[in-house]
C-alpha cells in the first residue's frame, strides 16, 4: 500500500462566479459542472479512507453553490479542518455559516475597497483576508485599515497564465523584500506562494507531493494551475481512488527535488530557491524545467 503523502485537498465545487477578476487563475474554464451533495459525500468518504484530514474549498465562488451548507456540514463531520474562500458578496449567506460552522475558517478574498456592509463584517468576525501583490499596488491603501486591527492579512504572489500578465508581476525576490519591508510595519501580515520556490522539503513542488486539485467532475490534477492542460489529468477520484492517482508516473517529476537553474545572480534567495512554480512556467513556455518566467524575464520588470 502506497504511503500517502498528502496534508491536504484542493477542491473546486464549481467555476461558477459573479465576478470576472482579471487575475483569476480560473478564468475561461467552463462553469457547466457542479459537483452536487451526493458526489461530495462519496469524495468525503474516499478522502476520510486515505487519512485526509484537510480540505480547502475554492471556486469560483463556493458560495453560490445551491447545497453550500450540507456541504460544509458534511466537510465538518469528516475533516479536522477545513477553509473556504469567499469573494465576500453575499454578507446573509457567510453570516449563517458564522453561526452553524464557527470552526470553519473562512477567507476572503479582496479585490477592491469593501462596502460598508463587509467591512462591519470582516472588524466583527474577522476572518482571514487576502489581495493579489503587484507591481501596482502590493498593499492596498484601504487594507491598511484592517492590519491596525490585527485582523490576519495575507499577500499572494500573483500566479500568471499569459505572457502579457508579467508587466504586472514581480520577481519572487523583490515580493519578499516587499513583505519584509511590510511586515516590519503589521506583523500580522503573511505571504502566500508557492512552496517550489522554498521550502525545507525534498521535494521540486507541493503539487502531488503535500497536496493534489479536484475538479468538479472528480478530475485530479497535481495543481489547480494545470486545470487547463489535459495531459497533466491524473484520473478521477471516483473511478481510480486517491492511492492510485498518486502512483501516477506524472508526479514523479514535482517530487524530485533538482538543481535551481535560474541564472539571476541577484536574487538572494538563490541557493534556497526550487526553481518557482513550474506551473507557471509551463503555462508560458510549455516547459516545466525552465525557471519561473516571473523571475527570468527580467526585462519585463
Amino acid at each position: 500500500m502506497l504511503k500517502l503523502l498528502m496534508e491536504y485537498i484542493q477542491l473546486f465545487l464549481s467555476f461558477l462566479c459573479n465576478q470576472s477578476c482579471h487575475f483569476c487563475f480560473n478564468r475561461g474554464i467552463p462553469d457547466n459542472v457542479i459537483m452536487g451533495l451526493k458526489e461530495f459525500k462519496e469524495l468525503s468518504q474516499i478522502l476520510r479512507a486515505s487519512r485526509i484530514k484537510e480540505i480547502d474549498i475554492l471556486g469560483g465562488e463556493p458560495l453560490l453553490h445551491r447545497e453550500i451548507i450540507p456541504v460544509l456540514e458534511t466537510a465538518s463531520n469528516n475533516f479536522d479542518s477545513v477553509f473556504i474562500s469567499t469573494n465576500g458578496t453575499d454578507i446573509d449567506l457567510m453570516l449563517k455559516l458564522q453561526k452553524f460552522f464557527p470552526q470553519i475558517k473562512m477567507g476572503i478574498s479582496l479585490n477592491s475597497r469593501p462596502e460598508r456592509e463587509l467591512r462591519e463584517f470582516i472588524i466583527k468576525n474577522r476572518p482571514f483576508l487576502k489581495s493579489i501583490g503587484s507591481k501596482e499596488y502590493f498593499i492596498p491603501v484601504w487594507a491598511e485599515d484592517f492590519l491596525k486591527r490585527g485582523i490576519p492579512y495575507y499577500i499572494i504572489f500573483r500566479d500568471i497564465l499569459h505572457q502579457d500578465e508579467l508587466k504586472d508581476s514581480m520577481p519572487f525576490y523583490k515580493f519578499l523584500k516587499e513583505m519584509a519591508r511590510w511586515s516590519e510595519i503589521y506583523p500580522e501580515l503573511r505571504p502566500v506562494y508557492c512552496d517550489g520556490f522554498i521550502s525545507g522539503a525534498g521535494w521540486r513542488c507541493p503539487a502531488g507531493s503535500t497536496k493534489v486539485s479536484i475538479m468538479p467532475d472528480g478530475s485530479v490534477f497535481p495543481c489547480y494551475l494545470f486545470f487547463r492542460f489535459p495531459e497533466f489529468r491524473l484520473g478521477n477520484i471516483f473511478d481510480s481512488g486517491l492511492e492510485e492517482i498518486l502512483r501516477n508516473p506524472i508526479l514523479d517529476f514535482f517530487r524530485k527535488k533538482t538543481q535551481n537553474n535560474c541564472d539571476i545572480e541577484t536574487c538572494h534567495v538563490k541557493a534556497l530557491c526550487h526553481g518557482g512554480c513550474p506551473a507557471v512556467s509551463y503555462s508560458l513556455y510549455r516547459d516545466l524545467t525552465r525557471p519561473d518566467p516571473r523571475c527570468e524575464d527580467v526585462r519585463a520588470h
